[in-house]
Parts: structure tokens; sequence; C-alpha cells
């Protein structure tokens, strides 16, 4: 997988607690918060973590495979079981998902 010993920390603390937000990775790891996000959206790049939430405090992180119990694939065609108040949008390649308040 390639991941720094930070960012196993992380997938063992989701593992856990089921999230990670960006300010918890910070703690648990002693970094700050330009670091935090790179290597958030390192593990959402490799299909580690999946992201919850625009930007800000609300953001949070959760294991892909979690995620995406809901997800099949068929000629590389997804299919997403979201829940009624989100929704799933594209931006610089990453699938986020978003809770519509």
């Amino acid at each position: 997988m390639g991941l720094n010993e930070r960012q196993k920390k992380a997938v063992e603390y989701a593992k856990e607690k089921n999230r990670v937000p960006n300010m918890e990775y910070q703690e648990i790891n002693k970094i700050s918060k330009p670091t935090a996000t790179r290597e958030l959206k390192e593990l959402v790049e490799k299909k580690i973590f999946i992201r919850y939430g625009g930007t800000g405090k609300g953001t949070y992180y959760v294991l892909f495979e979690r995620a995406h119990k809901g997800l099949k694939s068929k000629n590389s065609t997804e299919r997403i079981v979201l829940k009624k108040n989100e929704k799933r949008t594209k931006r610089n390649g990453i699938y986020e998902q978003q809770e519509i308040i």
C-alpha cells in the first residue's frame, strides 16, 4: 500500500472509531493541519478512505471498504447506495459524499 506510519495509525484508528476527522488525525500524529490534509488526501486517492462533508470542521474520513458495502461494479460502471440526505460529487478526479442540509 505504501503508507507511512501516521497513515497506518489512522487506518487502525478508523477501524476502532469508524471515522477520522482531520483534527483527530492531527492530534494522534502531532502534526500540522496542512500535513494532515495532504496525508488524508493521499489516503482518499489510494481508495483507502472516502471523504465525507465539504470543507471545514464537519469533514471526516471513513474506510473505503466500510463506506461502500453497497458498491457494485459492472464494466467500470459503479453504483453507490447513498442515504436520502447525501449526494456524491466528483472533484479533481476524487469522489466525495456530502450530507445535504
